[in-house]
């Protein structure tokens, strides 16, 4: 073989070669850019799904911050209403008169024990009724005004207090009915 055939051998082999590797670089260009079309796809897909879920918790935690408000308005509402009926029951037991008032006064005096002895503490507009409705089976030592209470009375001695004002009444009828109250009201369980 001569020189002139060896370079020829060299020169094609190695322009066979570069077209070998031409080739396959085109191969390749055409797998990366698949490779990166679909990497990017992948990529814009899950981002946009990540967006969507971020978004549907944003809306979701508003929401239940809404319901919440809600709630916290709808539980302020009915305490509202709750207070004004035994404001209400405050009132018309305060404003009891005549017979009803007597018999009220009457029925709390008779809740003392026999022989019970004491002071007691009245209501200015029941003073009156107290002195005439207290029985034999007391001793009342004093009978006080007490400004701060609406109606009724506390009689009290050393060992003892009995309170029959309408406030410490109404807190006790409240306390054991407001959740009867609120079942009736508002239709709860």
């Amino acid at each position: 073989m001569a020189l002139a055939d060896i370079t020829k051998k060299i020169i094609d082999d190695a322009e066979s070669e570069a077209k070998q590797i031409l080739i396959s670089a085109t191969k390749k260009k055409g797998d990366i850019d698949k490779q990166t079309t679909i990497f990017i796809s992948e990529a814009t897909e899950a981002a946009n799904n990540k967006w969507k879920n971020l978004v549907l918790q944003a809306e979701e935690k508003q929401l239940a911050n809404k319901k919440q408000e809600g709630r916290k308005k709808i539980e302020s509402y009915k305490r509202q209403v709750l207070d004004e009926i035994f404001q209400q029951a405050q009132k018309e037991l305060s404003g009891l008169r005549g017979e009803k008032r007597q018999h009220l006064i009457k029925e709390m005096l008779n809740q003392l024990p026999n022989n019970w002895s004491g002071y007691i503490k009245v209501a200015p507009a029941d003073a009156k009724l107290v002195k005439e409705l207290s029985n034999d089976k007391t001793n009342i030592k004093s009978i006080s005004p007490a400004e701060e209470l609406s109606g009724g009375f506390i009689a009290s001695n050393d060992t003892s207090e009995y309170n029959f004002s309408f406030e410490h009444i109404l807190t006790i009828v409240k306390n054991q009915q407001e959740n009867l109250v609120a079942k009736i009201l508002f239709k709860q369980k």
